[in-house]
């Protein structure tokens, strides 16, 4: 389920390819994982996952099942971003934000 993703669950997949799909596409958009930011500690998890298509791809903002051999697959939210690195192309980023059961880490 996506309420078990963490920051670390996709750290050890940076650049490695993730299939981008959503109903109506043709074919599933590759797209690599680039950066994976965010922090946790006892009250709150919050991270986001960047994503680089080939270029001259484009993909509006929404909700797209985003699958890798290793993880499964996802229902995300993406957003295209700008490239702070300079690229013409757009990231796309799944961001991250929930508060962690306080319970448990009393």
């Amino acid at each position: 389920m996506i309420d078990q993703l963490q920051k670390n669950s996709f750290e050890p997949h940076l650049h490695t390819m993730f299939t981008i799909n959503q109903e109506g596409m043709v074919e599933p958009v590759e797209a690599a994982l680039v950066e994976v930011v965010g922090s946790e500690d006892k009250t709150i998890i919050q991270f986001s996952a960047l994503f680089k298509a080939a270029a001259g791809v484009f993909l509006p903002q929404g909700t797209y099942r985003v699958g890798h051999k290793q993880m499964g697959k996802y229902d995300l939210f993406l957003v295209p971003v700008v490239d702070t690195e300079g690229g013409a192309d757009p990231l796309y980023q799944a961001a991250f934000s929930r508060l962690t059961n306080t319970d448990d880490k009393k």
